[in-house]
């Protein structure tokens, strides 16, 4: 407990929440967690569910509500995979490169990573004498082959020596990931939508996918690198069974209006032109990060000092000492969260005694 504590004390310091403190240090979400909840309702694996994208600059509490929905959707059974996007080694207009690092985030069912997933699910198939929901598509035949591979030597109790199996190449992306043609990323896409489909039948879940950083696209070489990327854009959010949320800055919202402007579509595919379209008739639903009132702000406050307290029981700050951190908090016209937390950190840290 303390060591967890002070693991996630040191977190907070660098300006990040971690993921075993995140529900504790949430506020003002009820907003967030109804439409989610909303969401997550609709399961549907024949059907696409509409995404959610959560709009905020720096410190606002973007990231944060990605890794809050995260928490939620797993708490209530959900499998969930996130990805930060760069423009350099996950870049979104080669997805190729984003599935290995989805497959290795995966968790659910009380198991990290895609194999120890897909492994128990199969073995509860197994347990309960049912068929483990394998559909055949010809765009995903590779993965269709493996997966059958996988399944037989579960079935005989091999579960063990299965994860170091070769089949698992294809099956978490690693075959692919290091190649950048233009039709992998295609067979990419492809291998996802069929992948998240099969979980979620199985699971009788939604596949929740949290995807950061989107607005890197417009560092990308030039229009047509950004219109795969719209590309893959339009394929995620038209993918059964999954749940996509995305976290943009006002970067993101002012690169799409520039390409719509700049006549992208002529070299955009079909799913590119699908999601501009969308985009630009506001079919999409984008929300703030939740807003930290006075009321908030004080629960914010003793959230802090009370993980704060577990990992560090010498800390002498008390409540009304940090009401002066969330006063000063409030002076600012430039106040984010984030900076709320560093600030209240560095006081408890300044309370207690060196030893």
């Amino acid at each position: 407990m303390i060591a967890s504590a002070r693991a996630a004390i040191r977190l907070l310091r660098a300006g990040t929440v971690p993921s075993s403190a995140i529900q504790e240090l949430t506020v003002g979400c009820e907003d967030l967690d109804s439409r989610l909840r909303d969401r997550l309702k609709q399961l549907n694996p024949a059907e696409p569910t509409a995404p959610l994208f959560i709009h905020g600059e720096w410190g606002t509490g973007k990231t944060h509500s990605l890794q809050f929905a995260g928490a939620v959707a797993e708490a209530d059974g959900h499998i969930v995979a996130e990805c930060v996007l760069n423009a350099r080694s996950r870049a979104l207009n080669y997805p190729q490169r984003l599935i290995p690092v989805l497959s290795s985030s995966m968790r659910g069912l009380g198991c990290r990573g895609l194999q120890h997933i897909l492994i128990k699910l199969m073995e509860m198939a197994a347990e309960r004498d049912v068929a483990f929901a394998l559909p055949f598509e010809p765009a995903a035949n590779d993965l269709w082959y493996h997966l059958t591979e996988i399944q037989k030597r579960v079935r005989d109790g091999d579960s063990v020596v299965t994860l170091v199996h070769p089949a698992w190449r294809v099956i978490t992306g690693a075959d692919i990931a290091g190649s950048d043609y233009s039709y992998r990323r295609g067979k990419a896409l492809d291998r996802l939508t069929w992948l998240l489909r099969v979980l979620a039948m199985n699971a009788g879940k939604k596949v929740v996918l949290l995807i950061d950083e989107l607005e890197t696209i417009d560092q990308l070489w030039n229009r047509r690198s950004r219109a795969a990327a719209y590309e893959a854009l339009g394929r995620l959010t038209e993918m059964r069974g999954a749940l996509c949320i995305f976290g943009i800055t006002e970067r993101f919202t002012s690169i799409v209006e520039y390409d719509l402007s700049d006549r992208i579509r002529d070299v955009c595919s079909p799913a590119a032109i699908r999601f501009l379209s969308k985009w630009r008739k506001g079919d999409f639903e984008i929300m703030p990060p939740p807003t930290v009132n006075g009321n908030h702000v004080r629960t914010l406050a003793n959230a802090v000092r009370s993980l704060y307290l577990t990992g560090y029981s010498d800390c002498v700050a008390t409540p009304q000492e940090l009401q002066e951190c969330v006063s000063l908090w409030r002076a600012n016209p430039q106040r984010n969260p984030r900076r709320l937390i560093r600030s209240l950190i560095h006081e408890l840290d300044l309370s207690r005694p060196l030893t």
